[in-house]
């Protein structure tokens, strides 16, 4: 099996050498526990040491707000961004419609992306679009309506939709109220791979934590383990 190295110190020794070619992973956890950074070193490590494109989805973020964090760390993703390995794709909630999904793979086509990350699955549910289309979760793919009556299924119907598309992905969400699975509670079956992240306040600092809850076809080291957030990216405690 082909593996696709992260590229963020000390992540991929604990699942087995990479992601699966091809396989989704779920990364979750609370605001400010590093999702989103995390997502971004995936993509700039993938072109910058990889030589690999990649497609960054945001429900969230302008284009400008996610390369202004990369530079912060130091990651001139603008480059791969101009050479065009990268491709920014921010999409605001009250503009997504049944067809989204076709922007992503039109986007994921123009870059030939091999890695991809969609942030994050909540958001997309809140669509003012499909409250106000009767409540439906429809998605339109290849001139079919893939019906969906509630946000559990159009999660799911998106996740299968986009495996169409030849990349390796991370998905980002936030956990539900008991903190130990994801707000949607579909996610985290429908992906290969799951990983917690945790921010914990300690006095007058912070703990983060990372857990491979899942990764299918791999040898995972288990357990919580530590990481920190440095001038060159994430550092993963074994």
């Amino acid at each position: 099996m082909e593996r696709i190295k992260t590229g963020i110190h000390g992540l991929d020794d604990l699942i087995g050498g990479g992601m699966i070619k091809g396989s989704n992973v779920l990364v979750f956890g609370r605001a400010g526990s590093g999702k989103t950074l995390l997502a971004l070193e995936y993509l700039y490590k993938g072109a910058s040491v990889f030589g690999q494109p990649g497609l960054f989805v945001s429900f969230d973020q302008s284009e400008e707000e996610l390369l202004s964090q990369c530079e912060r760390m130091g990651w001139d993703m603008k480059k791969y961004v101009k050479k065009g390995m990268i491709k920014i794709l921010c999409m605001k909630i009250e503009d997504i419609g049944r067809d989204f999904v076709i922007d992503v793979f039109e986007a994921a086509g123009k870059v030939k992306a091999e890695r991809m990350v969609i942030d994050n699955l909540t958001l997309l549910t809140l669509s003012p679009f499909f409250m106000a289309d009767n409540k439906k979760f429809n998605i339109v793919y290849k001139d079919k309506v893939r019906v969906a009556n509630t946000p559990i299924q159009l999660i799911y119907n998106m996740i299968s939709i986009l495996k169409d598309i030849p990349t390796t992905n991370i998905y980002l969400t936030v956990p539900g109220t008991g903190q130990d699975v994801t707000n949607d509670g579909i996610s985290e079956y429908v992906c290969d791979g799951v990983i917690h992240l945790d921010l914990r306040s300690i006095g007058k600092s912070f703990l983060r934590t990372l857990e491979v809850r899942k990764m299918r076809r791999s040898k995972v080291t288990g357990g919580i383990h530590g990481f920190k957030i440095t001038d060159n990216g994430i550092r993963v405690e074994q």
